[in-house]
């Protein structure tokens, strides 16, 4: 009896906050692809390493640029794809909502070896953000931090 019960428990506070849970396969709706900025984020011990794609358009030659970099520089508004990938253990990739470090998270995903680890987001306010690592990763692990600016258009 105790099991059906703790089972009928559960179910029914699965029901009640079942209005709260976020689709498990979302993927915004983004209504210009060709806008999106893309950041390829690569961690290791104890450091993120920035790779923001430049493109410029020469006639009908479209070349792509890297720009490698601890911080980055988006205008306000623009749709952002993170890319990131790991080169050795598993990191936590957050960004804070403002340049204090001990703020809370605006988006944050695990960074698994081996995989690219894809999230989008549209910074709406302008300012300086700041990335953390959010899974321990060794000794160094609290000086792994970068930023993000995001200016006003």
């Amino acid at each position: 009896y105790w099991g059906i019960f703790v089972a009928g428990l559960l179910i029914y506070m699965w029901l009640l906050g079942y209005q709260w849970m976020p689709p498990v396969a979302f993927q915004p709706a983004i209504e210009n692809p060709d806008e999106i900025k893309t950041i390829k984020v690569t961690a290791g011990q104890w450091f993120w390493t920035l790779e923001q794609e430049v493109r410029a358009d020469t006639g009908n030659n479209q070349s792509n640029n890297n720009n490698y970099s601890s911080q980055i520089t988006v205008n306000a508004g623009d749709t952002v794809k993170f890319v990131a990938r790991s080169q050795d253990v598993n990191h936590g990739f957050a960004i804070l909502s403002s340049s204090n470090s001990m703020d809370s998270p605006l988006i944050q995903m695990q960074v698994v070896p081996g995989y690219d680890n894809i999230v989008y987001y549209t910074f709406d306010k302008p300012g300086i953000y700041t990335i953390r690592c959010f899974e321990y990763c060794g000794w160094n692990h609290p000086y792994m931090l970068s930023q993000i600016t995001i200016e006003a258009v």
